[in-house]
């Protein structure tokens, strides 16, 4: 066997073991309302000695189901119960309240607001 032929083997493999990601829809992030310019790589916003996270909100229904999604695409999501969030969740709704310091934080963004049950993604400013 060729080096060359090696070579193409071996690159034939590593893109069949690492395929690109899915196209993303563009409409999708029209739902999500964070300044991504204040944000750095690790989903952190601020000077460099005093680095925050950025809080986000946004409504589901009041079902279980659709809370189990969120919570396994969003390992930072927090239900509020009572609350109604400056997004003025309905009473039929729960806040869910999330934090952008995650791993592929991005990634999470998009995946909650492809969610059919998600109309909106706000940042949270606590007061």
């Amino acid at each position: 066997m060729t080096f060359y032929k090696l070579v193409f083997i071996v690159s034939a493999c590593l893109l069949a073991c690492h395929p690109k990601p899915p196209q993303q829809d563009a409409k999708v992030w029209e739902k999500v309302h964070l300044n991504f310019r204040a944000l750095d790589a690790d989903g952190l916003m601020g000077p460099a000695k005093g680095k925050v996270a950025m809080h986000y909100e946004f409504c589901i229904p009041k079902n279980e189901k659709m809370w189990e999604k969120v919570q396994k695409i969003d390992p930072t999501a927090q239900r509020q119960t009572t609350a109604k969030g400056r997004i003025a969740c309905r009473t039929d709704q729960w806040l869910i309240l999330g934090v952008t310091h995650q791993k592929q934080y991005m990634r999470v963004l998009y995946d909650l607001a492809s969610l059919p049950f998600v109309a909106s993604i706000e940042e949270t400013v606590f007061e």
